[in-house]
């Protein structure tokens, strides 16, 4: 995903479109270790687009320090909306943004 004028090979997103999100910072992780299986969060993960909330259908630690938060995009009127995610007390970093069109 992303602004096309910016890279070509990019697409804005779409209502019903799944998007896999990659993170850090989104909760504890074991240092040093391997991650032999998802560790989903123990909190449901939110995922709002401008001022439009949805709970993540995935969200979990995938890698050391590397977390996935899944999420379908939601009805919205064509243009560009902050994205941010929340979990617990973590959030996502702000500057984020999410081009949608029909």
């Amino acid at each position: 995903m992303g602004d096309p004028s910016l890279y070509s090979s990019a697409a804005k997103a779409k209502a019903g479109d799944i998007i896999q999100f990659y993170g850090t910072a989104l909760g504890s992780s074991p240092a040093g270790n391997i991650i032999q299986s998802v560790i989903a969060f123990g909190s449901p993960a939110t995922v709002t687009i401008g001022s439009t909330t949805v709970t993540a259908s995935f969200a979990g630690l995938v890698g050391v320090g590397l977390f996935q938060i899944n999420f379908t995009v939601p009805s919205l009127p064509d243009g560009e909306y902050p994205l941010s995610i929340t979990v617990g007390a973590a959030s996502s970093q702000t500057g984020v943004i999410l081009p949608v069109t029909h």
